[in-house]
């Protein structure tokens, strides 16, 4: 992979944002995953919509070198999301949430996707499901794997809705 990231005329920056509301252990274990990164101009940035101070004082104590934003009062779910990508600054950004475990080279893969595919807005990944506290090899989107481009948001939204854990508005 490092070859191709070389293959950019630079390598860009990337903020990483790690949207986290009250959910400490989660939270822990996203942002190890996140300061794993192979890719080395990744900013990690949690921005904790918590109710309470645990998850910022976790952060503060554990990960010194990351970034965090506290929003109090807590922000709606949509109004948080918009609010990262308003104040986003480096030319590629990432949205996680404190509930998903990013694989090393997530970032970097993702960096070279854009770098080859100017044309592109926005990349997804497919991942793994935890049950319980056991990650699972089961892929999230099924048994897809490699690349598809989606034509319709909603082509993005089936695998949630197969899982029954949502369901449409």
């Amino acid at each position: 992979m490092k070859s191709l990231v070389k293959k950019m005329e630079a390598a860009p920056d990337v903020q990483l944002f790690i949207l986290s509301r009250d959910r400490l252990e989660l939270c822990r274990e996203t942002v190890a995953s996140a300061l794993a990164q192979t890719y080395t101009n990744c900013h990690v940035v949690v921005s904790d919509n918590s109710e309470r101070e645990d998850v910022a004082e976790m952060l503060a104590k554990e990960f010194p070198s990351v970034e965090v934003i506290r929003r109090y009062p807590p922000l709606p779910a949509l109004e948080h999301f918009n609010k990262l990508i308003d104040e986003a600054t480096a030319p590629l950004m990432v949205l996680f949430h404190d509930d998903d475990i990013l694989e090393p080279q997530y970032v970097s893969r993702m960096a070279v996707l854009l770098g080859q595919h100017p044309e592109i807005a926005a990349v997804a990944c497919n991942a793994r499901l935890i049950r319980g506290k056991q990650l699972t090899e089961q892929p999230f989107m099924g048994s897809f794997k490699g690349m598809r481009m989606l034509l319709q948001p909603t082509e993005l939204l089936e695998p949630y809705l197969s899982l029954g854990l949502v369901s449409p508005a």
